[in-house]
């Protein structure tokens, strides 16, 4: 472009979409870091509500229920180094949330169907903690 031309109408843009936002970019990064977090924490204290319940309904101890939450945490905390290096690559954050989230509601949806407690602990503690630690929460 020389010197006192004038751009086409026609050229494309060369903001971002992130720069047309109302808000700075960054901030909605942290909104949908919060939010996930907040949902994966919540999975965990719902468990603690409904142990009562589930103690009568069931006929399971709570050390059972709460002993998958401990395989949960655990799990979270062996991955967490193996899949931090997949976070730092470009699409890694992307990937790995959509993945973690297919993974929560894997590890959730079925424990309906649960007559063992190995399937709970199967079901809610591993998968459920691969998840989570994938989810960085």
């Amino acid at each position: 472009m020389t010197a006192g031309s004038v751009p086409s109408p026609t050229a494309a843009p060369s903001v971002h979409w992130q720069a047309r936002l109302p808000v700075f970019y960054g901030w909605v990064i942290v909104a949908i870091g919060f939010l996930t977090a907040f949902m994966n924490v919540a999975l965990v204290w719902a468990v603690g509500v409904f142990a009562t319940p589930m103690v009568e309904e069931l006929g399971r101890s709570r050390s059972a229920i709460f002993g998958a939450i401990n395989v949960r945490t655990y799990m979270a905390v062996f991955l967490s180094p193996v899949l931090g290096r997949y976070f730092d690559t470009q699409q890694g954050g992307r990937i790995l949330t959509l993945v973690a989230g297919a993974g929560l509601c894997a590890s959730i949806l079925p424990i309906a169907w649960v007559r063992e407690e190995w399937q709970f602990f199967l079901l809610f503690g591993v998968l459920g903690g691969a998840a989570s630690a994938a989810q960085g929460g």
